[in-house]
């Protein structure tokens, strides 16, 4: 499983899991789970699109 940045360039990749579990388990055991759950990473606030008003994340 990985996370890319806007730019396609992975930010984040976890090999350490066996090909038979699912996203869901991964997701589960994951560190980055952990530290978006504690707010150890900045991610931005939800803010409207330009000419929307309804906040995206």
């Amino acid at each position: 499983m990985s996370l890319v940045d806007a730019n396609y360039l992975f930010i984040w990749v976890n090999i350490g899991l066996q090909g038979g579990c699912s996203d869901a388990q991964i997701w589960n055991q994951s560190n980055l789970m952990l530290a978006i759950e504690r707010e150890l990473i900045g991610i931005p606030e939800e803010t409207p699109c330009p000419g929307d008003d309804r906040p995206i994340g």
